[in-house]
């Protein structure tokens, strides 16, 4: 017996034009769109910043203050417990307990950014010994300190704008920052001149502006008080603790690739390391941009995940293939912005990260569907996978060859992550399609009876579907996905 499809969709206008705008209305594609151009003018404000540091500073000095910013990231990433990604998926359904919820995680990460760039930096002449002499030792403390803490601010105020399903304020701050770092690190060039630290303070400036911005334009979804208890909470208490350690994973080999440089090549290697990286960062957060609003979309509404997913997948190709195109055609023009030595040194590695950001985003979109049906085991193996694989195999690589076996490290240990994952994904359709001829031709994510059925509360007649709706196309069903971590969130109580 057929299935009758009953489509709930707006028409679309008749021009190409008139079908684009409606697509870009979607609080999917406007959310994702809104933050890659707030990652694109990050990057580009990025690339003016660490270009005049290149041009105003020595090299050896830019790459121990690239260094010394990469500490104080990776111990923001390193104390933020996976806490943004349960505030969007826990978003509380008041106004008031939501707002008090962000205002408890910001300053909870804030204070724990705090402490572990204190941990940090304690212990920087046995993990970091090249920076013991950049700074006196109490400004790299209280420079790597501040800089964690107000980076684990600025995060989770961007996940805040993410759960309100409106990043415009995201946008707003990463302009605060960029534009303030860029003047302030002239300024301390002009104040102190070859002095490396002014780039760690200008970053440091930017910052903290970005956040005051932030907290400013989010201020009705922001409460005056805070609630510790909140973050007790038994969901949350998992979810975030899953998703903190995938995180670890996932951030490490781009927080610590400098490090690793700055030991086996030097720190003149790092700073053309370090600029070649800043500028494939651009690529790397267009999937980031797609995945964040992938998560807030999913948690809104479950009954459309496969929909959203297969959109995110396909607005993320249309950006990002032709951007690693141009990045790996003009990597050298990229870079000769920063000097010629850069662009002689740091081309390859250039056109290397530039080509991972396409394995990465296939790798971070499955990561991010795994989290929407609260999959945590799916993510730790995914993350572990992905960063822990990019971490070794980039390591062993760099003792031979430098920054680009470095980079080269990175894109095919991603690249194999992003394979097995595709690969597994279509086995597991084929069956489902097996199982369930009827579906084998449903491209597009039409409504179903069975669709509107479960919106109206009641139980659909075939519960199992495609692979979308009965089993993710990760192999774990939604079902068991939630049954690992999932407990009701009753925001009365406090556990």
């Amino acid at each position: 017996m057929s299935r009758v499809v009953y489509s709930t969709r707006t028409p679309a206008t008749g021009s190409t034009v008139g079908r684009v705008v409606d697509r870009v209305r979607r609080p999917l594609y406007r959310n994702a769109l809104v933050l890659i151009v707030n990652s694109g003018l990050a990057a580009a404000l990025g690339f003016i910043f660490w270009a005049l540091a290149a041009r105003l500073y020595p090299a050896a000095q830019v790459g121990l203050a690239s260094a010394a910013i990469s500490s104080g990231l990776f111990v923001a990433n390193l104390t933020q417990f996976g806490l943004p990604y349960a505030l969007i998926r826990f978003s509380p359904p008041d106004p008031h307990d939501r707002a008090v919820l962000a205002s408890t995680t910001v300053v909870a990460v804030a204070i724990t950014g705090a402490l572990g760039g204190l941990l940090f930096s304690a212990g920087i002449d046995i993990w970091a010994s090249d920076l013991v002499g950049f700074a006196p030792s109490v400004s790299i403390v209280l420079g790597v300190a501040t800089v964690a803490a107000t980076t684990c601010a600025s995060t989770v105020l961007v996940y805040v704008a993410v759960s309100a399903r409106d990043t415009r304020p995201a946008l707003v701050g990463g302009i605060a920052h960029g534009v303030v770092k860029s003047a302030m690190v002239v300024a301390f060039a002009i104040a102190a001149t070859g002095l490396g630290f002014g780039i760690l303070l200008a970053w440091l400036i930017g910052t903290v502006a970005a956040v005051a911005v932030q907290a400013w334009t989010l201020r009705r979804a922001l409460a005056s008080r805070v609630d510790f208890g909140l973050l007790r909470l038994k969901a949350i208490l998992r979810y975030s603790a899953g998703n903190y350690l995938g995180d670890l994973a996932w951030t490490a080999p781009g927080l610590l690739l400098p490090l690793i440089v700055v030991t086996t090549s030097g720190a003149e290697a790092n700073a053309y390391f370090y600029v070649a990286w800043s500028i494939a960062s651009l690529l790397i957060a267009i999937p980031n941009a797609v995945a964040s609003s992938l998560l807030a979309e999913g948690s809104h509404d479950e009954l459309e995940i496969a929909a959203h997913f297969r959109r995110a997948l396909r607005m993320t190709l249309v950006v990002l293939l032709p951007a690693v195109a141009v990045w790996c055609l003009m990597a050298p023009s990229l870079l000769s912005v920063f000097g010629q030595r850069y662009a002689s040194e740091g081309a390859d590695t250039l056109r290397l990260l530039s080509a991972a950001a396409f394995p990465l985003s296939i790798v971070l979109l499955y990561v991010t569907r795994a989290r929407i049906h609260r999959a945590i085991r799916r993510v730790l193996v995914l993350t572990a996978a992905s960063g822990g694989g990019a971490l070794v195999v980039g390591t062993l690589f760099a003792l031979e060859a430098g920054p680009e076996g470095l980079a080269f490290g990175y894109l095919i240990s991603n690249a194999a992550v992003a394979t097995v994952v595709i690969v597994e994904a279509w086995v597991l359709r084929g069956r489902a399609i097996g199982e369930h001829p009827s579906s084998a031709g449903d491209e597009e994510p039409a409504n179903t009876g069975d669709d509107l059925a479960a919106r109206q509360g009641i139980e659909p007649a075939d519960p199992t579907g495609v692979v979308e709706s009965g089993a993710d196309a990760d192999g774990q069903s939604a079902g068991e996905g939630r049954s690992a971590t999932e407990v009701p969130v009753t925001w009365s109580e406090r556990s």
